[in-house]
């Protein structure tokens, strides 16, 4: 008698419970609510194709909303990363789970009602046109050759428009452009309507104009809730859109977070195996980077000498980023802000005073460079146009022990100081002079290991 008692007591708990759960996941499914199950979530995942291993204990997730980029060389693995979680290998050991379920465990229908993938190459489907192509993404939902109603008619128009593929509808896909079948994939997999699309490679084939209006149009289906997992080539552009970034090597995860985290010239080194400048895009503030094999330090030294630099207007940027990669110490004179040598200075964590924008150079500036002076064993003076504004940075130069200038043998047209300058400019006595950077840099590598 008790027992049943104590049954009636929790039963009804039990009800209100289903019925509060049932809540939340229909508010998680209309958007109200967060849902707390990642949108796909892959464990230990593990691929191998006649015998050897293309993925290697892969993990990471995918939230709901997220743009996921996958970054890394060729053969690292990010087609087949993609195509395990678009349900595409059956052969694989470790889970792919898509909103918490198997995906091993969903059929086809299931799985295309989940999930739409943009292949890196797309067939060319000979025979089909265009708008045939883009219905094949209602397939999932209304059947093969079932009839779609007027908003089946609806969701494939505005796929096309969104694409800029609606004038190639009755073009047949063979006879298009790689690029255009490209928009057209796409759009079937926008059509196909889809809470997660996968896209192996989508810009490949696409021009920058395409290139930029497709990952702007992921990005705004990503905030509208839609998990977008994507390889790109392109790694400033996949840093640029992405909100988490997947680096892969050799079937490996290198790193995982967010793009700044992940892309450092450590990890490019190991990955890519360049040298690479990364920092923050001043326009768009996102990290972006230039790779090269010339930003290898080359020299057989790293001196504790320091080049203290006077430029501006974009004189001295090349000259600075090159002293740096000879291993040298570099520090530089008054910059203005928006002065492309001052950002080529913050990028490369080069010291030097921040002055505002064409203001004029004041005594406390002054004094402040004429200290910084002090502490340097060698002076460059850029080939830069002097105004009142910037006279004091010649008069600077004066004080230079050693000197060099980095330009032409007269200041002439960029004497904007009705004379005043050329007198100054005149009286320097440069203990070297040439206007080429690789020049000036060996010059600068043998005055300081004389003096070693």
């Amino acid at each position: 008698m008790h027992s049943r008692t104590k049954i009636k007591t929790i039963k009804p708990a039990i009800i209100l419970l289903h019925i509060f759960l049932r809540g939340v996941n229909l508010l998680s499914d209309m958007g109200i609510l967060p849902n707390s199950v990642p949108a796909t979530e892959v464990l230990n995942l593990t691929v191998r194709l006649s015998g050897k291993v293309i993925l290697d204990s892969v993990s990471f997730s995918a939230e709901h909303g997220a743009l996921i980029t996958v970054v890394g060389p060729n053969g690292s693995g990010k087609t087949t990363l993609l195509r395990a979680i678009g349900g595409l290998l059956d052969d694989h050991e470790g889970s792919v789970c898509i909103d918490g379920q198997e995906i091993r465990s969903m059929n086809p229908g299931s799985i295309g009602r989940k999930i739409a993938f943009v292949p890196q190459n797309p067939p060319e489907t000979h025979n089909f046109t265009a708008y045939d192509i883009v219905s094949m993404g209602r397939y999932p939902h209304t059947g093969r050759f079932q009839m779609g109603s007027s908003s089946d008619v609806e969701i494939i128009e505005n796929a096309m428009f969104l694409t800029d593929v609606s004038d190639l509808r009755n073009h047949k896909v063979s006879e298009l452009s790689g690029g255009e079948r490209q928009r057209v994939f796409i759009a079937r997999a926008l059509a196909q309507n889809t809470p997660i699309i996968i896209m192996d490679e989508p810009t490949a084939n696409l021009d920058i104009q395409y290139q930029l209006k497709i990952l702007k149009l992921m990005r705004e289906y990503s905030r509208k809730g839609v998990s977008i997992v994507t390889a790109i080539h392109d790694l400033s552009l996949a840093s640029r859109y992405a909100d988490t970034m997947v680096l892969l090597n050799q079937g490996k995860i290198i790193s995982v977070g967010l793009p700044q985290d992940v892309l450092n010239s450590q990890n490019i080194e190991q990955s890519y195996g360049v040298s690479a400048l990364v920092y923050q895009d001043p326009l768009t503030g996102k990290t972006t980077l230039s790779t090269s094999d010339e930003y290898r330090n080359t020299v057989d030294f790293q001196s504790e000498s320091t080049v203290h630099v006077i430029c501006g207007g974009g004189t001295g940027g090349r000259l600075i980023h090159s002293l740096k990669d000879a291993g040298l110490r570099v520090t530089a004179g008054p910059l203005g802000s928006g002065d492309t040598d001052r950002m080529v200075a913050d990028i490369l964590g080069v010291n030097y005073i921040p002055t505002m924008a064409f203001a004029p150079i004041g005594t406390d500036i002054f004094n402040a460079h004429t200290e910084m002076l002090k502490h340097a064993d060698l002076v460059i003076l850029c080939d830069m146009p002097v105004s009142p504004n910037n006279l004091k940075n010649l008069e600077a130069a004066k004080l230079a022990d050693k000197l060099i200038i980095f330009g032409e043998s007269e200041l002439g047209p960029r004497d904007l100081t009705d004379g005043i300058a050329s007198v100054i400019y005149s009286e320097l006595k440069p203990n070297y002079r040439n206007a080429n950077v690789e020049s000036v840099v060996a010059k600068v590598q043998n005055i300081v290991k004389a003096a070693k």
